[in-house]
């Protein structure tokens, strides 16, 4: 890998459905660069629902076991503020 790491993830994804849990993504982990791509997985694996759990954008709050670091800051204990700040900040393309 070439450049910075500034994705960190090692984590589950669970959802509610139907008044229980679902295992939507299982024991992840990966890191990302700065300027690089994610490629990889065959449709419906769960790279989309894991991107939105991560960024906490899902219509149905996920519970996410693990740990999500961008740039060194931890995503999964931030607060709703310190969130939005963040995907304002940093996530503008």
């Amino acid at each position: 890998m070439t450049g910075k790491v500034i994705l960190e993830v090692e984590a589950s994804v669970w959802t509610t459905q139907l008044g229980g849990t679902a295992n939507a993504v299982n024991e992840v982990s990966f890191e990302l660069a700065e300027r690089s791509s994610w490629r990889g997985g065959r449709v419906g694996c769960g790279k989309s629902t894991l991107l939105f759990a991560i960024a906490r954008l899902l219509t149905r709050p996920p519970r996410s076991v693990g740990q999500v670091l961008f740039s060194g800051q931890n995503m999964v204990a931030m607060s709703d503020k310190a969130l939005r700040t963040l995907r304002w900040r940093a996530f503008r393309w």
